[in-house]
């Protein structure tokens, strides 16, 4: 598990959204990044609105999933709006598995993803 870890978070902002790509293996808790602490960051800043890009992602557990779902309650709580994209066929089986897909706005690419907003 010591090679599992989030390589990189690339954050951006387009017209109001903050789009964020993890990069890598998510470990939830990997003290090299914390996905959950970004977005907080970002709401208590003031943004609302929020595109995760999962197709650098290569594996995610439960504890993963469970962490996209406390995002998107801290999100939801501040009346923002949180949006998946690019979900490898891996993570998009888990969260349909897991029935997330009713819970999650999903969008096959981020420009889907952001021409939604509008």
């Amino acid at each position: 598990m010591g090679k599992n870890i989030i390589m990189a978070l690339k954050t951006r902002r387009s017209n109001g959204v903050i789009i964020l790509e993890p990069v890598g293996y998510h470990i939830y808790g990997s003290k090299d990044f914390d996905l959950k602490t970004s977005v907080a960051n970002a709401l208590t800043s003031g943004d609302k609105n929020f595109v995760i890009t999962l197709s650098g992602i290569r594996k995610m557990d439960s504890s993963g999933l469970g962490e996209l779902v406390l995002i998107h309650q801290m999100v939801e709580k501040r009346g923002g709006i949180l949006k998946l994209c690019d979900l490898t066929k891996e993570i998009s089986s888990i969260i349909k598995l897991t029935k997330l897909n009713v819970r999650f706005q999903i969008f096959p690419n981020e420009s889907k993803a952001m021409a939604s907003f509008v």
